[in-house]
């Protein structure tokens, strides 16, 4: 009758039960048993070494002293590095001295299948990232060409693949997303992202006179007829963290000028769809 299951009907015949270079989500870890399979090769999610530097961080729960402020990167990285499927090593952090970050990162390589560091990656004094690298590895890339987060930094330290991030958290936030989820992915056996977009007008100008492409913090909803509005939150200061608490979508701004007023149709990326 019809409620009589026939065998191998929970398929169609060609069907792959279980391929390669997927997540391993649990909708789809009943593929292979219900069919038969005796086993499913995984890779181990990549071990991820989190390290901020900066003379002016405090930790949490301490006396700021002079002008010290609170570091909030490593808690936030570590967030993303879970959503993105890696494993987090306990965050630290580092004084802006060549010899105190050479001893972290030379700690912590061992360790990690990835270096993610925040700060210390532009040209002031106290940037020492690049020229370690270049003297005590690789330097693959410096500076994109992105907004926020132009001083990024992509390579190697005793072959440990390191990526340096902006100090600064929305830049951090922006760049992880751009170029360390793709890495990860790339850990896991896994296709680069292809985050969703979606179509929408704005409810207030943007614009911007710089030559780099930007992505704007915003937040959506619909209206009664079903129209996507999309309002700009704050001002695009990447220091400024909790707008990015309130945004919802980036708004992509491509490279050149930009004037658009508002009602203008704009493509705009919804934030929680890159992790997955």
């Amino acid at each position: 009758g019809p409620m009589v299951r026939r065998p191998g009907a929970g398929g169609w015949a060609g069907a792959r039960l279980r391929g390669g270079g997927v997540g391993g989500r649990a909708r789809r870890g009943g593929g292979a048993p219900r069919g038969g399979g005796g086993g499913v090769g995984v890779q181990a999610p990549p071990r991820v070494a989190i390290l901020a530097t900066g003379d002016e961080l405090a930790l949490a729960g301490t006396t700021l002293r002079g002008a010290q402020i609170y570091e909030s990167n490593g808690a936030m990285l570590q967030a993303l590095v879970r959503e993105a499927g890696g494993v987090s090593l306990p965050p630290a952090t580092v004084v802006d001295e060549p010899d105190a970050v050479l001893a972290a990162l030379e700690r912590l390589a061992p360790t990690a299948d990835l270096i993610l560091t925040s700060g210390g990656a532009s040209v002031g004094d106290h940037d020492h990232l690049p020229a370690l690298l270049l003297r005590e590895g690789a330097l693959h890339f410096w500076k994109v060409q992105l907004k926020p987060g132009m001083p990024a930094i992509f390579g190697e330290f005793r072959g440990t693949p390191i990526l340096a991030l902006p100090g600064n958290p929305v830049s951090a936030y922006v760049t992880f997303l751009k170029l360390a989820v793709p890495a990860l992915r790339a850990l896991q056996g896994l296709p680069p992202p292809v985050p969703q977009r979606w179509r929408g007008r704005l409810k207030a100008p943007l614009r911007k006179a710089h030559e780099r492409a930007e992505f704007r913090r915003a937040r959506h909803d619909f209206d009664a007829d079903g129209q996507l509005w999309i309002e700009p939150i704050g001002t695009p200061d990447s220091h400024r963290i909790h707008a990015l608490g309130m945004a919802s979508v980036l708004v992509e701004m491509p490279a050149g000028h930009v004037n658009w007023e508002a009602g203008t149709v704009v493509e705009v990326e919804p934030i929680e769809e890159w992790m997955t």
